[in-house]
């Protein structure tokens, strides 16, 4: 979070494990990442992120996992998603967050 900050006039607002719910099944799918970014400056953002619809999949009878989600909120605006963005300008106090997928489940839950 040091280097970022010191390197990229971004505010590291957080960084923890996906909170979204967990895939279904005997075993849950691994725990994404869910990282907050502060502008502390003007600045123009370009980005792609992959798998925004399709769930990561489960196997052997599991439940589907989650989607990756890039997102950003703007001063006085609602917060949009995006998959793929170019060109968008933001000003400082902007939030940038990115979340990468919960995995998907494995196995048939033996609470069923």
């Amino acid at each position: 979070a040091e280097i970022v900050e010191s390197r990229y006039g971004l505010t590291v607002i957080y960084r923890h494990l996906n909170h979204d719910d967990d895939a279904g099944g005997g075993y849950h799918g691994g725990k994404g990442l869910s990282i907050g970014y502060g502008l502390r400056a003007d600045a123009i953002f370009s980005a792609g992120y992959t798998r925004t619809h399709q769930p990561v999949w489960g196997l052997a009878g599991g439940g589907a996992g989650g989607v990756n989600r890039l997102s950003v909120t703007q001063a006085g605006k609602d917060q949009k998603n995006y998959a793929f963005v170019s060109g968008l300008s933001l000003h400082a106090g902007d939030v940038i967050t990115i979340s990468t997928a919960n995995g998907g489940g494995w196995g048939i839950s033996k609470d069923v």
